[in-house]
């Protein structure tokens, strides 16, 4: 791996989740002088990703004024579980195996280290059960990591990793998208040509000029039917984006005063490590949101917003006061992991009041994102209506103590409960 070099990786190495990719530029020269170096390798065991990162050191990598992006392939279907190194991260579904198998087989004998073979299936499934989660130390060696869909297309997932650099101000030199996408569009259709050709064993020696009048068509073909619709689609999702930035923005600004049932407890359980994700931030002060007030003490707003009686909401907030500072046992029953949240759905004694329908304590978030209402999701959950999470039953109920005070939370996100009023 050599700052001068430019080795060709496979693109089916890419789509199957298996390889790490360094695309470091030199910030300190001119951006036309920058190069990039693809590592086209296996590293989903740590032992992997360890060599990776010796010969970065190694080779003084960030000394020479250059950056690396580890490449992480996901599939849709991939859910949170325990590994063989009793982490809990996202692991490889069988969906992800079933599309990296088909892809090796469609691809033949091109394909650059796997053969198809009725054992290629029972392999693949062997790696993703061993496969070990990139711990926070070693993203520290990187000074970014990306995530890409596996079913994205080759010129898809290249257009993302180019645009995340674009993001990053590593590469100013970068041309605009509408300019990009087709010749990476042409760059795939000549690969896969190159591919056939393989396959069929009879190489690509002969001349030059028919291959370049065909990509010059392909080039024209593209260009025509594709720049103009893809710029301006991204122009309608940078807006949405943004506007959508903005909104979750102004929602989470001004917290309300609320009733909570503090459960300190829980932050010593998160200090533990494989708790969470490495990718997940430990909730700063877990508790379970008991009644949600509003910040001008409106008691007929509040009850109107959370959809109660104000009979009912006057009895709750009376019930709360009283129990101001009293200790009560919560049982935690199951853990809830979802893609940007990780809940945890508990049982609460009887005299606590709660508006919650499902009662939870958040244990942390996606580094970076935007969380919107747990409890629909929860809620979802609970009915068996939400399938793609991953649900861990306790196989015994966890007790723990917990507090009753006066909180703040951020406003319009819990909803009236069917819990009694004691």
């Amino acid at each position: 791996m050599e700052n001068e070099a430019s080795p060709e990786a496979s693109p089916e190495a890419e789509l199957e989740g298996e390889s790490a990719n360094n695309r470091p530029s030199d910030r300190s020269q001119d951006t036309a002088g920058s190069r990039v170096v693809i590592v086209d390798r296996c590293h989903t065991l740590k032992s992997q990703r360890a060599e990776l990162v010796q010969e970065i050191q190694r080779l003084k990598w960030r000394q020479r004024a250059c950056v690396s992006m580890l490449l992480e392939f996901a599939h849709q279907s991939d859910v949170y579980g325990y590994g063989a190194d009793g982490q809990l991260s996202k692991r490889f579904s069988e969906q992800h195996v079933a599309l990296c198998a088909e892809r090796v087989e469609s691809r033949g004998a091109a394909h650059h280290s796997l053969i198809p073979s009725p054992k290629l299936r029972g392999a693949l499934q062997q790696m993703a059960r061993a496969a070990e989660a990139t711990s926070t130390e070693e993203l520290r060696h990187f000074d970014t990591r990306l995530e890409i869909d596996v079913a994205k297309s080759p010129p898809e997932a290249a257009m993302f990793v180019i645009e995340a650099i674009r993001a990053k101000g590593w590469m100013e030199s970068l041309s605009p998208m509408e300019d990009l996408l087709p010749k990476v569009e042409v760059a795939w259709q000549a690969y896969q040509r190159a591919e056939e050709q393989w396959r069929k064993g009879s190489g690509s020696t002969g001349s030059t000029a028919p291959q370049r009048e065909w990509l010059s068509q392909c080039k024209r073909a593209v260009e025509a039917e594709k720049a103009a619709a893809k710029a301006q689609e991204g122009v309608k999702l940078a807006v949405a984006a943004e506007k959508l930035r903005q909104e979750q923005r102004a929602l989470g600004m001004q917290p309300v005063p609320c009733w909570i049932f503090d459960v300190p407890e829980v932050s010593q359980v998160l200090a533990q490590r494989g708790i969470l994700p490495a990718c997940f931030v430990p909730a700063d002060a877990p508790h379970v949101t008991l009644l949600q007030l509003t910040a001008d003490g409106d008691d007929s707003a509040a009850a109107l917003q959370l959809g109660l009686a104000p009979e009912q909401f006057a009895a709750m907030r009376e019930a709360l006061e009283a129990l101001e500072g009293e200790q009560f046992e919560m049982r935690m029953t199951k853990i809830i992991l979802e893609e940007s949240i990780a809940c945890a759905m508990v049982s609460l004694p009887p005299i606590l009041p709660c508006v919650c329908r499902v009662p939870h304590v958040v244990l942390g978030k996606r580094k970076g994102a935007s969380v919107g209402n747990p409890e629909m999701m929860l809620e979802a959950v609970k009915a068996g209506s939400n399938t793609s999470v991953t649900c861990i039953d306790l196989p015994t109920p966890r007790p723990m103590m917990g507090t009753v005070r006066l909180g703040t939370c951020s406003p319009g996100l819990y909803r009236s409960g069917e819990r009694s009023v004691p």
